[in-house]
């Protein structure tokens, strides 16, 4: 927005769905930039490319990132659209001062990130000869919805705009037929949904009831009903009242073929398929061999027949026919339409502005009682992602490392914006550390974020305290269906909470074989609470002392969550002692989905006065910067890849399974993700990969406005903006389980997400189920080189033995 009378003055910035709202509200005009905008920008700026495609000729590995100003004609009449004018086309250095972090215009800050993402694939496939489309969608666009395709002369993948003319067209050459067709298919697919879903909502539905649904829905199926149909639907209308669970879809079979029947409860369903087995069909196989195409929509209904849950097109793979099974028509009003056009087609991005979005669904008290709680709770969520593109922040002390700041960052470079009560958010930032536990045990705020809200909370378990994760992966090492052992993926630990533990401390200490220990607080960091010990310090393990006590100073004289560790002789860089930083991110708790990352992972080189403390963080590495130092000091090849990630896998797979262990904590968590930092060490000699500790909010300094280094923010690069692909994964996978999608599809052949920065590790989501191999020929071999510390449970029993012999 310029100031009156010089259009080169820029007073004010706005985003597209700004521009939207204010066209909606002062001209009535519905998606403005969609429809009036966006294809006369395409149209100009290939007739550009078009123009000068010939100059490029010969420039293989060159690339640009190109800024186009344009004007826009004043709208006189909204039946006329206005008309889009190029006045000048720039290089990035004449781009408006993109000037990063510290840029006015948000969504531009982080440009760069994404243009080189995209320039890096396009050049991998142009120069190994492969389409470009592989790296597009079917809609021509990247997968993060950041770029779509306009101009390509790549021989067998050509592709361009009909620049030329005022229309929507593509044009493509012979031999790019085959490429092009998933477009078209994509394209005509999604116009006849809508207009088969058009048709069925135009016809007015008579009487109400779930019942009546079904019946319609029956009814409308070309007339191949058998003719005794009828009789049991109006049997099942007429005893309605006697709960929704007695109706029940037989198959039975008329002329050897089986046809649907409704009726009332009788005897089980028989059905033989050759997708789900003897005895039972899948939903998907029925709607094929009914020949249902888009039409209606399967329901499961409630125990008590009170309301019913729709289920998706992926939930029809896995779903079989059973008596709580119904279909629902389409002739639905126009609310509850838009509802479930929601949940079974939602746009295809959830993190960028979308031009065209979804109708607002209003609010859930307003809905009447036929869509089950839990189902209505999802879809809303569902719906904000679009409809509240929006976060609130509450002030909190001044720490530049929250991550809070850093979502500030990320959201508002996708367009998110600012709003002044949680209300009105989707994503509220209030500062809590209050982990993801029983509803019954969390405070009130905690449970209303329920369900409401995208909530960056910690997961359970293991996350902020030492000890937590300690007693967790303790239960798994010592079930005995287990091949796994402690010390297999944490130092020889004990914890002066346990009576069994402190006689095995006090024996341990005694030993003087030239073990190092540490006494380390449990749910205290950032190198305190820490320190090297040769002795049991006082108070720890002495019950005569109650947990209440406290000295002069007001702390506690004993304290709880206290462990005695091994203090391992790590890997160093020119005498100086190192750990590793990687990460893992709960893109979803429930159901639960977990992301393993190595890109942003880093080595941490001490220059702590303490030479043992390993986790300080005077100078990092990145993982390439490691594998160069492994190559040339010990002639070890691929080092990360070969030793270091393998490890890191079964930590990570461990860690998931201590928390899954006895139940599911996450249970519950509907819109609930983190990322969760690992602290390890690496052995020295035996390079053996050690976890110490996984916390949330990981301390990141970022670099904008709300970082306080004046030398660029966060010394770590890769970590720099790892906010920006957290949040584009987690809203992507946020989408695919509120809409009750396979995460899966999200995911290349090897897990890995489009920037390939995240690994799929863990799904409990139904039908895209990942868990990893838990290895127990890895914990063998691994056991044998680090010489088998005992288990807990192994030392615990052999201190009681000498118990036992000294008494004798």
């Amino acid at each position: 927005l310029g100031a009156e009378g010089d259009p080169d003055a820029v007073n004010e910035t706005w985003t597209f769905g700004q521009l939207d709202e204010y066209m909606l509200k002062e001209h009535g005009l519905e998606h403005f930039f969609s429809t009036y905008v966006h294809q006369q920008y395409k149209n100009r700026v290939a007739t550009v490319v078009e123009s000068v495609a010939h100059e490029f000729s010969g420039a293989a590995g060159h690339f640009h990132l190109a800024c186009a100003d344009f004007a826009l004609s004043k709208l006189v009449d909204t039946k006329v659209p206005p008309r889009l004018f190029l006045q000048e086309m720039h290089s990035e250095s004449e781009c408006g001062a993109m000037a990063g972090f510290n840029d006015t215009i948000k969504q531009r800050q982080f440009i760069m990130q994404h243009a080189m993402n995209t320039v890096l694939k396009v050049q991998k496939a142009v120069l190994s000869d492969r389409p470009v489309f592989g790296a597009l969608n079917a809609k021509f666009e990247t997968p993060n919805g950041f770029y779509e395709l306009i101009h390509s002369n790549q021989k067998g993948a050509s592709y361009k705009i009909g620049a030329r003319r005022c229309k929507d067209s593509v044009d493509a050459t012979e031999s790019d037929i085959a490429s092009y067709r998933s477009y078209k298919a994509e394209k005509e697919r999604a116009a006849a949904l809508a207009a088969e879903r058009g048709k069925a909502a135009s016809h007015e539905e008579s009487g109400s009831g779930l019942a009546t649904r079904i019946k319609a829905a029956w009814a409308s199926l070309k007339g191949r009903l058998p003719t005794d149909t009828d009789q049991a639907q109006d049997k099942a209308h007429h005893h309605h009242e006697t709960g929704l669970k007695d109706l029940i879809v037989r198959m039975t079979k008329v002329d050897g073929e089986f046809w649907p029947k409704l009726m009332i409860k009788t005897t089980p369903i028989t059905y033989t398929s050759s997708t789900a087995g003897s005895g039972s069909v899948t939903l998907s196989d029925l709607r094929g061999q009914l020949g249902l195409k888009n039409a209606g929509t399967f329901v499961k209904i409630s125990e008590d027949g009170s309301c019913i849950t729709p289920l998706s097109r992926f939930q029809e793979q896995t779903a079989l026919l059973g008596e709580d099974i119904g279909l629902m028509s389409s002739a639905l009003d126009k609310q509850n339409r838009a509802l479930l056009d929601l949940f079974l087609d939602p746009p295809d991005h959830a993190t960028v502005w979308s031009p065209v979005r979804p109708p607002a669904v209003g609010d859930m008290k307003d809905f009447p009682p036929l869509f089950c709680q839990d189902w209505l709770r999802q879809v809303f969520l569902l719906s904000r992602l679009w409809e509240k593109r929006a976060f609130f922040f509450r002030t909190i002390k001044w720490e530049e490392w929250y991550f809070e700041h850093r979502m500030i960052e990320t959201l508002g470079y996708y367009g998110w914006a600012k709003v002044d009560s949680k209300e009105e958010a989707l994503v509220p930032l209030l500062h809590e550390f209050e982990p993801w536990g029983n509803p019954g045990d969390m405070d009130e705020t905690s449970v209303m974020q329920i369900g409401h809200y995208l909530v960056n909370r910690p997961p359970p378990a293991f996350t902020g305290n030492k000890k937590k994760l300690f007693d967790h992966l303790s239960a798994v090492s010592e079930s005995p269906d287990n091949c796994f052992t402690l010390a297999h993926v944490h130092p020889e630990t004990w914890s002066a909470d346990n009576p069994e533990h402190c006689n095995i401390i006090k024996r341990r200490l005694a030993e003087k074989d030239g073990t190092k220990w540490l006494r380390k607080v449990g749910n205290v960091h950032i190198g305190f609470g820490i320190e090297p010990v040769t002795e049991l310090s006082p108070y720890d393990c002495d019950p005569s002392i109650s947990w209440d006590e406290r000295l002069p100073n007001g702390r506690f004289k004993r304290e709880k969550n206290v462990l005695y560790q091994q203090l391992v002789d790590t890997l160093k860089i020119d005498g100086r002692v190192t750990s590793l930083r990687l990460y893992a991110m709960f893109a979803s708790f429930d159901p639960l989905v977990v992301f393993g990352n190595f890109q942003n992972g880093h080595l941490y080189i001490s220059g702590d006065d303490r030479k043992w403390y390993a986790q300080n963080q005077s100078e990092t590495w990145n993982m390439a910067q490691l594998d160069a130092y492994m190559l040339k000091e010990h002639g070890m090849a691929d080092f990360f890849a070969s030793r270091i990630f393998p490890q890191y896998k079964e930590i990570l797979a461990w860690s998931i399974q201590s928390a899954l262990f006895k139940r599911n904590p996450f249970e519950g968590g509907v819109g609930h993700y983190d990322l969760v930092c690992l602290d390890l060490i690496l052995s020295e000699g035996d390079f053996h990969l050690y976890v110490l500790e996984m916390n949330s909010d990981c301390h990141m300094t970022g670099g904008g406005a709300y970082s306080r280094d004046d030398a660029g923010g966060d010394s770590v690069p890769q970590r720099k903006y790892i906010w920006n692909s957290v949040m584009e994964t987690v809203l992507d996978v946020q989408k695919q389980v509120l809409s009750d999608q396979s995460v899966l599809d999200l995911l290349d052949e090897d897990l890995k997400t489009s920037d390939e920065i995240y690994q799929l590790f863990y799904s409990n989501q139904e039908g895209a189920e990942v868990a990893p191999a838990l290895d127990c020929a890895f914990f063998q071999e691994s056991s044998q080189e680090n010489q088998g510390a005992p288990s807990p449970m192994e030392m615990a029993a052999e201190e009681k033995e000498g118990e036992g012999k000294s008494e004798l």
